[in-house]
């Protein structure tokens, strides 16, 4: 079995509590009898139809105001806004995805470029595929993706254009020896740009970015970004840049040291959905 497989089959049977709510139970909590919104691990196969329901532990009959403002899991919300998108030509090749890996201050920066094409047609397909938030993939014998909760939110604590999707769940398939095991985790849109002219390179971008709730077995941010050349040569590419690091609970101190390689997987499918969706 791969480590990061043992990994998630060891934590819910050492620290059920955390498997069950990676969150801890505030006053809050307690005062107003939220239903808290955390990582979850279920052999229920996540899907648009029972995401709230695996999210909030059962319940379908969630008032997605009670978020409102989403509480988020470390205090560097919006640290991918401050990168600028990578520009360098040699890192976007239409034939393979070029990854980079670096840590700065303590966090894992992951970096996926891919060119997928050219023309405005294709800059349009990828941007919409960038910012509905959607995909599934299978990676060898096991699924990952985004599903996006579809009910209404109402956020004033961030100023997104137009989302209309703004809870999101991350899921990983860890496959046992008798079952699947679904690892569901919640985020949050916090930031989308949409054709913003950067006359400097040339280039229009839109891009969309989520955070990790409070709950979430790490704590970062990702942001996905499509970038038209059209003051150039008319190249369309994309971008994905991942800021993590542990989350603070046990649970999270317990995975963070082998999750890299499945970290790694999930941004490449991400990429590969991109692409096909970009065609």
């Amino acid at each position: 079995m791969k480590s990061s497989a043992l990994c998630f089959t060891v934590i819910p049977l050492l620290i059920p509590t955390a498997a069950i709510e990676a969150c801890p139970i505030t006053k809050r909590d307690i005062s107003t009898k939220e239903k808290r919104c955390c990582t979850r691990f279920t052999i229920l196969r996540p899907a648009a139809e029972n995401i709230l329901s695996i999210l909030f532990d059962g319940s379908n009959d969630i008032d997605t105001r009670s978020i409102s403002p989403p509480r988020y899991n470390h205090d560097s919300v919006g640290i991918t806004s401050t990168i600028p998108v990578e520009h360098d030509k040699n890192l976007y090749s239409k034939h393979k995805t070029i990854q980079t890996s670096q840590d700065i201050d303590g966090w894992r920066v992951l970096k996926f470029c891919r060119r997928v094409g050219t023309g405005g047609n294709r800059y349009k397909k990828l941007r919409r595929a960038v910012l509905d938030w959607e995909f599934e993939s299978r990676v060898g014998n096991r699924s990952m993706g985004i599903i996006p909760v579809t009910a209404p939110l109402h956020d004033s604590a961030t100023k997104s254009s137009s989302t209309t999707r703004s809870l999101l769940a991350t899921f990983t398939e860890v496959r046992l020896p008798f079952r699947s095991l679904f690892v569901v985790n919640p985020v949050h849109v916090i930031r989308e740009t949409r054709n913003v002219k950067d006359d400097r390179n040339k280039c229009i971008i839109s891009s969309a970015s989520y955070a990790t709730m409070r709950g979430h077995l790490l704590s970062g941010e990702e942001r996905v970004t499509a970038i038209w050349r059209n003051g150039i040569d008319n190249e369309v590419d994309v971008e994905i840049l991942s800021y993590s690091k542990a989350a603070p609970s046990l649970a999270g101190r317990l995975i963070w040291p082998l999750i890299g390689r499945m970290q790694k997987q999930f941004f490449l499918a991400e990429m590969e959905h991109l692409v096909c969706h970009s065609a």
